[in-house]
């Protein structure tokens, strides 16, 4: 499990996986197989991103928009939200037939 938890291949082969018969009667199996995948997820690798172009500086991208830009997506915000609003009203009308 562990070769397969870090691979990024999307190509594995199928595994078999054990069963444990009379489980109620082995709870040291289970304890040590709960610790085990703990383990796993303890030493998984973070996931990573590689973009194909550089990020922008965060800098730049909290600066304040420019106000027609504000204005618009107010603009676009209300049309949407009236969109929402009669998508929602049709499907409960729909629904309570």
């Amino acid at each position: 499990m562990k070769v397969r938890s870090t691979t990024k291949q999307s190509n594995l082969q199928p595994m078999s996986v054990k069963r444990l018969e009379n489980a109620d009667k082995k709870p040291k199996e289970i304890t040590n197989w709960i610790d085990s995948i703990n383990e796993l997820h303890r030493n998984k690798p973070p996931p990573t991103v590689n973009y194909s172009k550089p990020m922008p500086d965060i800098e730049s991208l909290m600066q304040v928009w420019p106000p027609e830009i504000e204005d618009l997506l107010q603009q676009v915000s209300r049309e949407v939200g009236t969109y929402v609003c009669l998508w929602w009203t049709w499907r409960v009308a729909c629904l309570h037939r």
